[in-house]
């Protein structure tokens, strides 16, 4: 266990591991193992269907928030489309 003032990272951190918690993630597991593990915000099935055609501009600016947020999370764009422009009554 180490307390220090500053973060893993940061020059002065006094702990063994000298690296961000991402950093050694990834080099330790690589980027895709690291991503499956973070804890999710978008969620696909409050989200399916809510981008449409023509839709009023509050709705589109919704819509280009949760692709981005989807994307940042999943980084699958074919996924991300498909849960957002995809009804769930279908």
């Amino acid at each position: 266990l180490v307390v220090s003032k500053v973060e893993p990272g940061h020059p002065n951190w006094p702990g063994s591991i000298k690296q961000t918690p991402w950093d050694y993630c990834v080099a330790q597991h690589g980027r895709k193992d690291c991503r499956e593990v973070l804890p999710k915000q978008f969620n696909p099935e409050d989200s399916r269907g809510l981008c449409v055609s023509g839709s009023d501009e509050l709705t589109a600016k919704a819509c280009k928030s949760a692709y981005n947020m989807c994307l940042l999370e999943y980084e699958d764009e074919e996924f991300c489309k498909n849960t957002l422009w995809t009804r769930s009554d279908k």
